[in-house]
């Protein structure tokens, strides 16, 4: 059985055609859903959707625990085989279930497998690529996004061009699949992980380090709307945690390169809020970045690799 886990908050607009596409699929599974105190209608919708569905389960936080923590809670519960930790803003393609799964059943050391994640209109989307460690994080913030975005998607489209499993050494937490056991080995996400992918980076890097390797499946289709339940992406609060995550990724390496790392986006939010500044004067977007930058480069001054 498949134990499909996912994480809500304020996620109404899309929660429902997730749900759908999950329900469609004839293959065992159960469906656990936890949600992160949100204030829009999620756990009505999500309510009203499981009502009469065997073998669901739903879990309402009283306060926002962080997506890593979650999803922990969840496959505390679960009793599937394998565990799909899944997003509330994606829609499960005909046959991504049962791919993902039969390539960790034709594999011993295959643990982790992700799909192919298409957009809305069915373009490819990002998925996974090239190794996640310092000189990637520091390009992601020093490069302008349309470039770190080319980058991170060039790997994807040459994988998805093969048609067939590749092994790759992360996958986007969006949509992943993993064997219970290697779950349970691994001691499941790293909670310090608040809303980062590093946390799905750092599980794969974990993995592989007991001789487990992580799968990209191309066959396997999922639609990742992304960024739903936290839109605004330029809010104070969404840059910290990318901050926090990869400081945190890093440091669990090697705590000397964490320091250099912090000292490095010291110096990117530093020129990223003296130049918003300057064109803050005449546009309003470019004055919230500007404040956005500041205040992350506050906290930055204050992080200690502990």
């Amino acid at each position: 059985m498949i134990s499909i886990i996912i994480v809500t908050y304020n996620s109404k607009n899309t929660i429902s055609q997730c749900l759908d596409s999950i329900i469609k699929e004839t293959i065992d599974k159960e469906i656990i859903v936890i949600d992160n105190s949100s204030i829009d209608d999620s756990v009505h919708l999500i309510e009203q959707k499981l009502k009469g569905i065997p073998k669901s389960n739903l879990l309402i936080n009283k306060k926002n625990i962080g997506f890593a923590a979650a999803v922990n809670q969840g496959a505390k519960i679960a009793r599937g085989d394998y565990l799909l930790i899944l997003n509330p803003d994606t829609i499960l393609k005909e046959g991504a279930l049962i791919e993902m799964k039969m390539l960790l059943d034709k594999y011993k050391q295959v643990g982790i497998v992700g799909p192919l994640l298409e957009d809305e209109n069915g373009n490819i989307s990002f998925s996974t690529g090239v190794k996640w460690g310092m000189i990637y994080l520091i390009f992601r913030h020093v490069l302008p996004a349309r470039m770190s975005n080319y980058i991170s998607m060039k790997k994807t489209l040459k994988l998805a061009e093969k048609n067939h499993p590749s092994l790759v050494s992360w996958v986007l937490g969006a949509c992943f699949m993993i064997k219970k056991k290697l779950w349970n080995e691994l001691g499941g996400l790293d909670e310090r992980f608040f809303l980062s992918a590093d946390d799905t980076a750092d599980l794969c890097d974990r993995a592989f380090a007991l001789g487990i390797r992580t799968f990209f499946n191309p066959n396997a289709r999922v639609v990742h709307i992304g960024g739903v339940s936290y839109k605004d992406k330029l809010s104070t609060f969404a840059q910290i945690n990318v901050f926090k995550g990869h400081l945190l990724y890093i440091n669990k390496k090697n705590k000397f390169y964490s320091t250099i790392l912090r000292i490095i986006f010291i110096f990117i939010s530093f020129i990223k809020a003296i130049v918003s500044s300057i064109f803050g004067l005449s546009n309003k977007k470019y004055k919230k970045l500007a404040k956005v930058h500041f205040i992350s480069l506050l906290w930055l001054l204050k992080w200690q690799n502990d």
